[in-house]
């Protein structure tokens, strides 16, 4: 039979690998976009983060590539007409 305590300290541990497990969700866009810099070609973005979900040329000239999944949330990298990286949003 258990004791209060071990069942207490099981549902401590359970919940405690729960808030991890969603704080490390929540910020995985942010990491995943760390090491892009402004001024970085499409070509360097690539070779860091890899290629993207999706690829939405605008009609102005610059592209915004999508790096979301359920997991990460949104991860987008802004590119100028120059194809450098103008900005970047992160959840």
């Amino acid at each position: 039979m258990r004791t209060p305590i071990k069942i207490s300290a099981a549902v401590f541990v359970v919940l405690a690998v729960v808030v991890f497990a969603l704080w490390y969700m929540m910020s995985a866009s942010e990491r995943l976009l760390r090491p892009v810099q402004r001024g970085m070609t499409q070509s360097q973005v690539r070779s860091l983060v890899g290629s993207p979900l999706s690829i939405i040329n605008r009609t102005n000239g610059t592209d915004a590539w999508y790096y979301s999944r359920w997991w990460i949330g949104d991860a987008v990298v802004y590119f100028d007409t120059n194809r450098v990286v103008s900005a970047l949003e992160t959840d």
